[in-house]
C-alpha cells in the first residue's frame, strides 16, 4: 500500500508538496485556518492627516509643473527650428556689434534703477507692470530681438536656442499676471538672461574660429 501511495504521489501530485493531495501545498484544514486568519486581520488604514494631504498636493503640483515644462520645452524646440529656417545666417562679429546697440535698451527695460540700500534693480517693465498685460507685451517684444540674433548666429547649438525661446516664453507668461507681472518679469529678466547666453556663445564661437585659423596657419 505504501508503494501504491508513493506511486500515486509520483503520478498525480505535485512533487514539492509533502501531502498526498494533487496540486496543494497544504492540507485543507491548514488552508481553512489561513482563510480565517485573513478574515480576522485588521485592515490597514490609509494614511490621512494634514501632513499627508499637503505632501500629496505639492506632489501633484510638481507633476503639473514638470509636464508643463516638458511641453513648453518641446514647443520651444519647434520654434527654434522655425526661426533658423526663416532668418539668414550672420557671422559672430556682426552679432556682437548688434548686441552692443541693443544691450542699453535691455538694461532700461529690466535693470535700469537700483533700489536704495539693496542690490535689486528695476526697469521700465516693473513700473509699467501695474497695468494688466503691459509687462508681458514688453517682455515678449524685448526678448524677441535676441532670439532673432541667436537664430542668425552660425554654429549656435539648437538646444541653446530652444532654451532662449523657453526663457522668453516664461517671461511673457508671467508678465501677463495682473499687477505683479512687472515684478515677476524683473525677477526672471528674460531679455538680459538671453543676452548673457548669446554673448557667451558669441565669444566661444569666436575663440573656436580663431583657434581653427591658427591651426591652419601652422599647417
Amino acid at each position: 500500500m505504501l508503494l501504491n501511495l508513493g506511486l500515486y504521489r509520483t503520478i498525480h501530485c505535485d512533487n514539492s508538496s509533502p501531502y498526498p493531495y494533487p496540486s496543494y501545498s497544504a492540507l485543507p484544514s491548514e488552508k481553512l485556518l489561513t482563510v480565517q486568519s485573513a478574515k480576522n486581520a485588521v485592515p490597514q488604514q490609509k494614511p490621512n492627516g494634514l501632513f499627508y494631504n499637503t505632501r500629496r498636493f505639492f506632489h501633484y503640483i510638481a507633476l503639473v509643473f514638470r509636464y508643463t515644462k516638458l511641453a513648453l520645452w518641446r514647443a520651444a524646440g519647434g520654434a527654434a527650428a522655425t526661426l533658423r529656417f526663416v532668418f539668414p545666417r550672420l557671422e559672430a562679429e556682426e552679432i556682437r556689434s548688434r548686441l552692443k546697440i541693443f544691450r542699453p535698451l535691455a538694461r532700461i527695460s529690466e535693470a535700469y534703477l537700483r533700489i536704495p540700500f539693496t542690490h535689486f534693480r528695476i526697469g521700465l517693465t516693473t513700473i509699467l507692470g501695474f497695468i494688466p498685460f503691459v509687462s508681458g507685451a514688453i517682455a515678449l517684444t524685448m526678448s524677441a530681438y535676441p532670439l532673432i540674433l541667436a537664430s542668425q548666429l552660425e554654429g549656435l547649438p539648437n538646444d541653446v536656442l530652444a532654451r532662449m525661446v523657453f526663457n522668453a516664453a516664461v517671461g511673457a507668461g508671467v508678465g501677463m499676471v495682473p499687477f505683479v507681472g512687472g515684478l515677476l518679469v524683473t525677477v526672471w529678466r528674460p531679455t538680459l538672461r538671453n543676452l548673457r547666453m548669446l554673448d557667451k556663445w558669441v565669444r566661444t564661437l569666436e575663440k573656436q574660429r580663431e583657434a581653427a585659423r591658427k591651426a591652419q596657419l601652422v599647417r
